[in-house]
C-alpha cells in the first residue's frame, strides 16, 4: 500500500467517522513520513477541538517541535497541563524533558557538547588532547 493510497484511505475513514482516534494518529504518521508537517500539526489541532486524546496532545507536541514552533509548544504543555498539580514529581520530569528539547534545538546541539570550552587553547594543545584520546598518534598527512 503507497502512503498516498493510505492517505486517501485514512482521510475517507475520518470524514466517515471524525471521532475514530486511531485513524487520526496513523494519518498524523502518513502525513509526517509524506514531509507535510503542517498538515500534521492542522489535522490534530482540529481533532483537539472536540476530543481530548492524551496520545493527541502528544503527537501534537512532537510535531510542534520537530516543525521549530518553540513557543507554541510550550503554549500546548501549559494547556494541557491545566488544573494539574504542578508539583508533580512526573510532571516535573516530563516539562524539563521538553524543556532540554527545545533547548537542543534552539542550540543547534543535540549531543550536550559544549565548544566554548576549547576557546583560546593552542592547537597544539588540541592535537596533543586528541593523541592522548585516540592512544595513536597522527600527522598532518592522516587527515
Amino acid at each position: 500500500l503507497s502512503l498516498e493510497k493510505a492517505k486517501s484511505f485514512l482521510e475517507r475513514a475520518l470524514n466517515l467517522n471524525q471521532t475514530y482516534v486511531e485513524a487520526v494518529v496513523s494519518l498524523v504518521e502518513v502525513y509526517n513520513q509524506l514531509k507535510q508537517q503542517n498538515k500534521s500539526v492542522e489535522l490534530l489541532k482540529e481533532h483537539l477541538q472536540t476530543n481530548n486524546d492524551p496520545r493527541l496532545k502528544q503527537l501534537l507536541v512532537e510535531n510542534l517541535m520537530k516543525s521549530g514552533h518553540s513557543e507554541e509548544v510550550l503554549q500546548q504543555v501549559v494547556k494541557s497541563f491545566q488544573g494539574s498539580d504542578l508539583s508533580s514529581p512526573t510532571l516535573k520530569a516530563h516539562i524539563e524533558r521538553i524543556e532540554k528539547e527545545m533547548s537542543e534545538d534552539t542550540n543547534g546541539m543535540d549531543n550536550g557538547f559544549d565548544s566554548s570550552r576549547f576557546d583560546g587553547i593552542n592547537m597544539d594543545e588540541m592535537d596533543q588532547m586528541r593523541d592522548d584520546v585516540m592512544n595513536y598518534t597522527f600527522s598532518d598527512d592522516d587527515i
